[in-house]
């Protein structure tokens, strides 16, 4: 009970819809269902309790909002958070949404130092070449953050760089240089 609590208050604070969870009390079949998708989720696959919590009205963080909140950094695992990024994903949670407040997530993940989940974002098709509210392409914020394996990586993945670009770009020109030496020799 406690932990389903939990759950419906971090729906609450992530602006999300929280189930309206049937009687569990007795032996019936929602209730083995219900430990059934805990075990799993106890395993790392949450994508069973997170379908269970839907089948009662729940919805999912968009990925903007759940890359914004800091308990996402300091209270999960990396493997957490990757497995959690995964479902996000394979339930077709909109890649290139921007419900923080404009922020892409590409460029939230990247700013949180969430590389693995930025790799993972750029191979299921984000918005490379997007500006989000800041003004920033997640390209340009990757290297102003000298994350220059996930500059090279979005580059790979259709950014139109090179290294006679006009000086426009909102990136620090020491930066830019250092990704040039690292990654285009």
């Amino acid at each position: 009970r406690f932990s389903r609590l939990i759950a419906d208050r971090y729906l609450i604070h992530c602006g999300c819809h929280h189930p309206t969870w049937p009687y569990l009390q007795d032996d019936g079949k929602t209730r083995n269902e219900y430990i059934k998708c805990l075990k799993e989720a106890d395993q790392g696959n949450y994508e069973p309790l997170i379908n269970f919590t839907r089948n009662f009205g729940a919805r999912d963080p968009f990925l903007s909002e759940l890359f914004g909140f800091s308990f996402f950094k300091q209270s999960l695992s990396q493997k957490k958070r990757l497995s959690i990024t995964k479902v996000l994903l394979n339930t077709k949670c909109p890649v290139n949404e921007t419900k923080n407040n404009g922020h892409h997530p590409l460029n939230i993940a990247i700013k949180n130092n969430y590389k693995k989940e930025a790799i993972i974002l750029i191979e299921h098709g984000t918005n490379v070449k997007f500006r989000d509210k800041s003004g920033n392409t997640p390209f340009e914020t990757a290297v102003n953050c000298g994350q220059f394996k996930i500059a090279e990586t979005i580059r790979k993945h259709g950014y139109p760089y090179s290294r006679l670009m006009p000086q426009s770009l909102k990136i620090n020109y020491v930066m830019q240089y250092k990704f040039d030496m690292c990654c285009l020799n």
